[in-house]
């Protein structure tokens, strides 16, 4: 059974350090699989055809390039080239192009508790990311070629737009159904870009007058490492 509530106080003083004690380690253990299960949830729920070895995949991706504290998640290359390499079949950005429009819809849902809401925001934010990611090494020339770029060109054309989310936007512009003019996928994850850097902006302004600690929830936890089979929750 999936949980429906995750403790985002938790969050208050998340780092990368190895958890101090055993009980640390069991809750670390435990949250990051409600929110594993969480987003494998949801990838069933938005995908009816999806598989379980799909979903298996698709949240072993996501946990592996999720940026944490980071600015974007450039510093997970070798991770993420380590998983696509050892993958028999590269995983397809369509899960999340599904998963993204499902979680856009649930966070705007009125009828849904704020919690909820909030809950879906943050798993829209993790789609998005991963997208962003999966489609660039697609585009780019695979995970070894696009890492190469972004680290050897910091300011290049290639980093600019995998900063700007720009390769998940053609993605799901590309797989917009035609009939639906009025909404503009760039225009919402520009707005969802905005808000996430808005959200760090103001955890920062806290921190620096508070002296130390994050704000409850404004701040997505580390990211696990995918060579020590990560116990970090993401949600």
């Amino acid at each position: 059974m999936v949980a429906s509530k995750i403790d985002y106080s938790r969050w208050d003083q998340v780092d990368d350090d190895e958890p101090k004690d055993v009980h640390e380690h069991s809750v670390r253990v435990h949250h990051h699989n409600a929110s594993m299960n969480l987003i494998a949830k949801w990838l069933q729920a938005a995908s009816q055809t999806i598989s379980n070895d799909e979903v298996l995949q698709m949240v072993q991706f996501i946990a592996a390039q999720h940026r944490g504290k980071l600015k974007d998640n450039r510093a997970r290359g070798p991770e993420i080239i380590a998983l696509l390499k050892g993958s028999s079949r590269p995983p397809s950005c369509e899960p999340l192009v599904v998963l993204a429009g499902y979680t856009r819809a649930r966070s705007l849902d009125e009828t849904l508790e704020q919690e909820e809401r909030t809950q879906a925001s943050r798993v829209l934010d993790i789609a998005l990311c991963a997208l962003n990611t999966l489609h660039a090494c697609e585009t780019e020339g695979g995970a070894p070629e696009l890492f190469r770029k972004l680290t050897n060109e910091p300011g290049g054309e290639v980093a600019r737009r995998y900063e700007a989310l720009d390769y998940a936007k053609a993605r799901l512009v590309a797989a917009a159904p035609q009939e639906e003019p009025r909404f503009s996928w760039r225009k919402a994850i520009l707005f969802q870009f905005v808000s996430t850097v808005l959200s760090v902006s103001l955890a920062y302004a806290f921190i620096a007058r508070q002296g130390s600690g994050y704000p409850a929830g404004l701040l997505p936890p580390a990211a696990p490492s995918y060579e020590a089979a990560s116990t970090e929750e993401v949600v």
